[in-house]
């Protein structure tokens, strides 16, 4: 009996334990909630109408280039796998991720610079951009709701949904925006110097 009685004392000591690394982590949690509140409170509504939220313009060259390195790193995955095949699919799994990766910081940097003259045109661009953007996600997520109503779930179908929703969705809607509102700035553009 005295050896439970140690198991049940080492047992507390051990909760006990947990519950103050869980409570200094909720204290630490505590303090940043503070932090990002004072931080709100000290934004006023005219801090909000005068700062922009994209960033710089040459943060849209550097997307670009790293959009090319994309490229590149996808073609050489595609020559390496082409010359050796199986032997270095790791290798080529591992330059997918980071090609991947790469891709969705290109883009994002390409969609959320601003542009060398930012003005309320382009504003407006912008917002209409992303509307149209909204409504292709939304027609499209509706379309595959419906086909998956129609025809019953399979494994193979559920797998092929997910890479689809959590790779190519993301990266295929900002890329449909990058295109739409390119195509309007530069419809635009030519209007003007008619």
């Amino acid at each position: 009996m005295p050896g439970f009685v140690v198991y049940i004392k080492a047992a507390l000591a051990l909760v006990l334990i947990k519950m103050t690394s869980l409570f200094k982590f909720m204290t630490n949690i505590l303090v940043i909630m503070k932090n990002i509140i004072t931080f709100a409170s000290d934004i006023t509504l005219t801090d909000m109408n005068t700062k922009s939220i994209l960033m710089p313009h040459i943060c849209h060259k550097i997307g670009w280039w790293t959009l090319l390195l994309t490229v590149m790193i996808t073609l050489v995955k595609t020559i390496l796998l082409y010359f050796f095949g199986g032997e270095i699919m790791d290798v080529a799994g591992y330059m997918a991720r980071i090609s991947h990766l790469i891709l969705i910081i290109s883009l994002s940097l390409i969609c959320l610079s601003s542009e060398k003259i930012e003005d309320e045109m382009i504003s407006g661009l912008r917002l209409k951009a992303v509307g149209y953007t909204a409504w292709f996600f939304f027609i499209f997520t509706l379309v595959v709701s419906l086909l998956l109503m129609v025809q019953p779930v399979d494994s193979d179908i559920t797998l092929y949904l997910s890479e689809l929703f959590l790779i190519c969705l993301p990266v295929g809607l900002a890329g449909l925006y990058l295109v739409i509102f390119k195509v309007m700035l530069w419809k635009s553009k030519k209007l003007e110097v008619l």
